[in-house]
């Protein structure tokens, strides 16, 4: 099988994972017809989109090309009687029954560091609520990167809980698309005369876990939301748009992270 013959069935195999080619398709920005070309072996992406694609996926290039046995992606595997979805809500009823977490509900921005990326700082939107005694998030991310500055489709989407431990605030949730995007947050109220929390993140790459540092406020008031969503991007570290306490803490959070991994290690 051919180069461009691999890249298709894996491909194919990939955007099942999401549901749908479809849903695949619309999630990456990519023209459903477009994508019947890719999927076909007619046409093959540029070095631009099939980055695109391989970041959406978590896999890197090398591995999209593989013949499709060594790949490995999309295997369907038969789970006879095992009901997915009521093991998973056996295992988050627990934790929806916990009290809710004392952060007010609204939105916030988030801003963090990208592994891989050290020019990037990103801006995320967060939205927090109540369904019963649970906290839940909603985080959504989209990117500038392009030609001619086009935005992408939605960089990243999580969803899941606020669960208060220790002081501190863990939000985990699932990514419905992209990598590079923090899934495990850790964060606290730092010592800021603005409402402002700071911490870490666990970040899932196509190179594997590693760490981002994390600083997150309300978002104004007198803002729109237009205003809000536009603003969560990924911009350059030295952006002016950023603010300059925001560079502060974030410096400040990424030298006690690295401290503290020196420490680890040193035992």
């Amino acid at each position: 099988m051919s180069a461009r013959r691999n890249f298709a069935a894996n491909l194919r195999r990939l955007c099942l994972t999401r549901g749908s080619i479809s849903a695949a398709s619309r999630q990456l920005g990519i023209h459903r017809a477009q994508m019947e070309k890719y999927l076909t072996g007619k046409s093959e992406p540029n070095a631009e989109t099939r980055r695109t694609i391989c970041l959406f996926f978590g896999v890197d290039e090398a591995q999209i090309y593989q013949t499709p046995d060594d790949a490995g992606f999309g295997e369907r595997v038969d789970l006879g009687h095992f009901n997915v979805l009521d093991e998973g809500r056996k295992l988050v009823q627990p934790l929806l029954r916990e009290p809710a977490a004392s952060i007010a509900t609204g939105l916030y921005y988030l801003y963090f560091t990208m592994p891989g990326h050290p020019g990037k700082l990103v801006c995320a939107l967060m939205a927090i609520g109540r369904r019963g005694a649970a906290s839940l998030f909603r985080r959504l991310t989209h990117r500038s990167d392009g030609y001619a500055g086009q935005r992408s489709q939605a960089f990243g989407d999580h969803r899941g809980l606020v669960v208060e431990r220790w002081g501190a605030f863990l939000f985990m949730g699932i990514n419905a698309c992209g990598v590079h995007e923090p899934s495990l947050l850790r964060l606290h109220w730092l010592n800021t005369t603005d409402a402002m929390l700071g911490g870490y993140a666990m970040v899932h790459t196509p190179n594997g876990w590693s760490f981002a540092s994390i600083i997150m406020q309300p978002v104004n008031s007198r803002a729109t939301l237009m205003e809000t969503v536009r603003a969560s991007r990924s911009r350059s570290a030295d952006n002016a748009l950023i603010p300059g306490l925001i560079h502060e803490l974030i410096a400040r959070q990424s030298a006690n992270l690295i401290d503290s991994l020196r420490r680890e290690l040193g035992r």
